[in-house]
């Protein structure tokens, strides 16, 4: 449950806004916050981070192990954007990010920075050196272009973005 106060530079007040696993925010926290601002956003790119094969690593290596992996690509993540947008943990595996005021090209080039900082940590489970890939979809919104009419709409083309990229193999970004 969210109490929202209309104001575009407002945080929204969230009773639970932590993810408990990553200590990051959660889903409830930056839907709140994405339904707060897009009524007044005019430039935003969105991005859905998914850890490929996550099923894998939490069957094989167990889900503390899974955990830690989370975690760190979470502490990737943050340190990345900074204070440039908001990071989430959106579902079990996946991650969403959004970068106020970013274009659609400067969106793409964070996320190839994004990727490619990810793959190359390493990652120490049950003191094994591993490493790890993510998909990436992007959708930038442009208030002037009048793709999206809806928040529903856009978050429906990042995840689409998602899934082309898991589907043509994994560990690559697909920018709708």
């Amino acid at each position: 449950m969210a109490i929202m106060n209309n104001s575009p530079n407002s945080k929204p007040d969230i009773k639970i806004e932590k993810d408990n696993t990553t200590g990051i925010y959660n889903k409830n926290y930056i839907e709140a916050l994405l339904n707060n601002r897009f009524p007044h956003m005019w430039l935003c790119t969105l991005m859905l981070i998914d850890i490929d094969d996550f099923k894998f690593i939490n069957e094989n290596h167990g889900k503390s192990e899974g955990d830690k992996v989370l975690r760190e690509v979470s502490l990737i993540l943050t340190d990345m954007v900074g204070e440039l947008g908001t990071v989430a943990r959106y579902e079990e595996d996946m991650f969403i990010i959004k970068l106020p005021l970013i274009s659609k090209r400067a969106g793409f080039l964070f996320a190839e920075k994004l990727l490619n900082m990810i793959e190359r940590a390493p990652i120490y489970l049950k003191g094994e050196k591993q490493y790890i890939t993510v998909s990436i979809g992007i959708c930038t919104f442009l208030k002037d272009e009048n793709r999206f009419l809806t928040l529903n709409q856009w978050i429906k083309a990042t995840e689409n973005a998602l899934l082309k990229a898991k589907a043509h193999g994994k560990n690559m970004i697909v920018q709708l």
